[in-house]
């Protein structure tokens, strides 16, 4: 090191000795963009978990490569100055099972390679389209404590994972088994055969996250038309996993009923990120009705035309004059009067034969002729570790799924809760709570017996 004054300062400064038959430096070569990008893996039978080793070249220097396999992400890669990158690669658990495309991405360079991914998810057969699924009842909802959209159900049908469902919290909370019931929309004049259930958690968060489930069936959705077609466990993870059907035999139907029996935290909280169906669509079968057969009608027989017999000409007898017969005189003697049928004098309570079911928009308030009915509802299936498969009933909807009423009963005030137990009183009660689906029953007034 030496020191150099220069205008009154002085400078360190080095020498540096290059040796006589040193070679000069080369600067790196400038970026060919003629060339063509290249890259090599080590193998294209891909196991979930596993680090492959990948080479990459022909890309522009220092910018960003994006890396993905089918639809999923991997992540960015940036190449170095002179357009090559050397990496080890990891597969993770979101990768879904089967052949995909393996893509590097940078603007208008791409490199494909086919690769075949095992140890993932399954995917997801025969997906129905975002918007063809919806739901149609919910057991419990949170609609006011989260961020909109966040919340209510219909956040796990809308095709983006970062919004979810999360059931009631901010004002108390349901216990499990929650549920949804979904219907799919099929083109006119076919059914649909259910193919499977893809379920994501929420993102980032294991709250809501399900747990343990039951899948049901049904070509109508009502109460005791449900078909048990899978059960099982869910891992606690965002990435989508693929629930196919277990049943030996899967009816025919549009309403799918997903049951959630517990959650991954232990808690009452059930919902979901998102929730996809797969399903196949086929023409209606019209249950076969026998065919007329056609019986053979005897031809007619030309029957022998009538001969013209002559027909004697009728003598005109005289008629015998209308002889006055005297009528008998009324009876002075009192009839019995008519006695009066005793009319059922009209009461304030209302008999029901037919029930007409209407959503309620607000708290129902007291009506008049009507009395405050709680329904008895089949009780939610009861959980076991290993259930076994059969057909529990599963938590009815309202409106079309709820059960009969027995004809003519007695009430004057009547609401509808799928989760209240069977009450019934003669009064109704000073305020009426708002349960997350509530129906007003309404009925046509009371006849009054005719005077």
């Amino acid at each position: 090191m030496a020191t150099l004054k220069i205008g009154g300062e002085e400078v360190n400064y080095a020498a540096i000795h290059v040796a006589d038959d040193a070679a000069a430096p080369q600067l790196p070569a400038a970026w060919d963009a003629s060339v063509s990008p290249k890259v090599t893996i080590e193998k294209t039978t891909l196991t979930v978990g596993e680090r492959i080793h990948i080479e990459a070249s022909g890309f522009q220097p220092g910018q960003l490569i994006a890396i993905k396999i089918g639809d999923a992400f991997v992540g960015n890669i940036r190449a170095g100055e002179d357009g090559t990158r050397v990496q080890d690669l990891l597969i993770d658990g979101s990768m879904t099972n089967g052949e995909h495309d393996m893509t590097f991405t940078q603007g208008e360079r791409v490199v494909t390679i086919k690769v075949t991914i095992s140890g993932g998810t399954v995917p997801l057969p025969h997906r129905v389209a975002t918007g063809k699924v919806k739901p149609v009842w919910v057991d419990s909802q949170e609609e006011s404590g989260e961020t909109p959209p966040n919340g209510p159900v219909t956040a796990a049908f809308d095709g983006d994972p970062n919004t979810f469902w999360h059931t009631r919290w901010s004002a108390g909370n349901d216990g499990f088994p929650h549920g949804v019931i979904m219907k799919i929309e099929a083109p006119a004049g076919q059914t649909c055969k259910f193919a499977g259930l893809e379920y994501t958690g929420r993102k980032g968060n294991a709250n809501s996250r399900a747990k343990d489930y039951r899948l049901y069936v049904s070509p109508t959705g009502n109460k005791d038309d449900w078909t048990l077609v899978g059960q099982g466990t869910f891992k606690s993870s965002d990435a989508p996993q693929t629930v196919l059907p277990t049943a030996a035999s899967v009816p025919n139907g549009c309403f799918v009923y997903f049951e959630q029996l517990s959650s991954q935290n232990g808690d009452n909280y059930g919902g979901a990120a998102e929730i996809a169906l797969g399903a196949t669509f086929a023409a209606e079968s019209a249950s076969p009705s026998p065919a007329p057969t056609a019986t053979a009608t005897p031809a007619p027989t030309a029957s022998p035309a009538p001969t013209a017999s002559p027909t004697a000409q009728p003598t005109a007898e005289p008629s015998p004059a209308p002889t006055t017969e005297p009528t008998s005189q009324p009876t002075t003697e009192p009839t019995a009067e008519p006695t009066a049928e005793p009319t059922q004098a009209p009461t304030s309570e209302l008999r029901l034969n037919r029930l007409r079911l209407q959503p309620a928009s607000r708290p129902l308030s007291p009506l008049a002729n009507l009395r405050l009915l709680r329904l008895p509802l089949p009780s939610p299936p009861t959980r076991q570790s290993n259930p076994p498969l059969s057909p529990p009933r599963p938590l009815p909807p309202p409106a079309r799924y709820l059960p009969r009423l027995a004809a003519a009963s007695p009430v004057r005030y009547l609401a509808l809760s799928p989760r209240c137990p069977a009450s019934l009183s003669s009064s109704p009660p000073p305020r009426l709570p708002m349960p997350p689906l509530q129906w007003l029953v309404t009925a046509p007034p009371p006849r009054r017996a005719a005077a």
